[in-house]
C-alpha cells in the first residue's frame, strides 16, 4: 500500500504545479500572484514555509474567469475544478488538481489530490462595517459548506454538538449548494462595488476584513525567488503581508510550526 507523501514530496509536487502554472499564465497573458502562506514563504524563506503543505494563488476576477475558460488546455494529468465547469464542485474557488494523487484523510472527504488553490480577487466595499457584514455572511455559508464534507469531528474541536446539527442540514443540501451561494455573493459584490478603492478575496474568510486592501496593492506584478525558480507576487507585497500577518518576518512559536492539511497519496 502506498505511503502518505512527505512534506518534501508535497513541496516537490507543488513546485512542479507552480512552475507549470506560471508558464501557462505567461502563455495566455494572465495575471496571478502568490498569496497567503505561499507569498509569506516566498518573502521570508525564498520558497515554501518549511512546515507548510499547500499553495495559494490569487487572480483578478477577469483573469480567473479566463483561466477557467482555458481548462481544456491543461495536460491530461491535471484538471481545473471550478463551479463554472463542474456542477458537483464543492468549493467557491478553483483548484488545479494533480489526478495522479488522491486524498486519504480520516476527517474530511475531498474531491482532489495534490492541488493549487486559486482564488478570485473581487472588488469590495470601502466601509469597514459593510466589509464585516460581508465576511459574516460568507463565513456562515462556508460553515455549512464545510460541514457537509466532514467524515467525523476531531476530538479537540469545539461545539461538536452544534456542528453535528449543522452537518445534518448541510448534508441535506450538499456542499455545492452553499459553494454556489458563496460564489454568487462574491460576484454580486464585485459588480456592486466595481468602482470601489478596495479589493480582496471574498470567497475565503480565514483572514476576515484583513483580506480587503487598497486596489493599488494588486495593481503591479513583480517576480521573486521561490525555491529554484521565480514566481509572481504583488509589487506591494508588504501591505498585503502586514495586513494578514502583522510582523510577517517573525517566526511563529515552535508548537505552531506544523501543517494541518490533507493526507495525500499517489495512485
Amino acid at each position: 500500500m502506498s505511503e502518505y507523501l512527505s512534506t518534501k514530496e508535497i513541496h516537490d509536487g507543488l513546485l512542479d504545479l507552480l512552475k507549470f502554472f506560471d508558464q501557462f499564465c505567461q502563455k495566455h497573458n494572465l495575471t496571478y500572484f502568490l498569496a497567503g502562506g505561499t507569498l509569506l514563504g516566498a518573502i521570508r524563506h525564498k520558497g515554501f514555509i518549511p512546515w507548510d503543505d499547500d499553495a495559494d494563488i490569487i487572480m483578478p476576477r477577469e483573469d480567473y474567469n479566463k483561466l477557467i475558460s482555458l481548462s481544456l488546455e491543461l495536460p491530461a494529468y491535471l484538471e481545473l475544478k471550478a463551479l463554472e465547469i463542474d456542477n458537483k464542485w464543492e468549493y467557491a474557488f478553483a483548484k488545479i488538481n494533480d489526478t495522479r494523487t488522491y486524498i486519504d484523510d480520516d476527517y474530511r472527504v475531498a474531491q482532489h489530490g495534490l492541488f493549487l488553490d486559486i482564488f478570485p480577487i473581487d472588488s469590495a466595499p470601502e466601509n469597514k462595517y459593510t466589509q464585516k457584514y460581508l465576511v459574516k455572511r460568507m463565513k456562515m455559508l462556508d460553515v455549512f459548506r464545510g460541514a457537509q464534507s466532514k467524515k467525523k469531528f476531531k476530538p479537540e474541536e469545539k461545539f461538536i454538538f452544534i456542528k453535528k446539527i449543522i452537518s445534518k442540514y448541510a448534508k441535506s443540501k450538499g456542499a455545492n449548494y452553499f459553494a454556489v451561494k458563496m460564489n454568487q455573493l462574491a460576484n454580486s459584490t464585485n459588480k456592486r462595488y466595481a468602482n470601489s478603492k478596495f479589493k480582496g478575496v471574498c470567497v475565503s474568510t480565514i483572514y476576515g476584513v484583513r483580506e480587503f486592501l487598497p486596489t493599488s496593492t494588486f495593481s503591479e506584478v513583480t517576480y521573486v525567488e521561490f525555491e529554484d525558480t521565480t514566481l509572481s507576487i504583488p509589487k506591494d507585497y508588504k501591505t498585503y503581508l502586514e495586513s494578514l500577518y502583522g510582523d510577517y518576518m517573525q517566526l511563529p512559536p515552535l508548537e505552531k510550526q506544523k501543517g494541518d492539511h490533507y493526507k495525500i497519496k499517489r495512485y
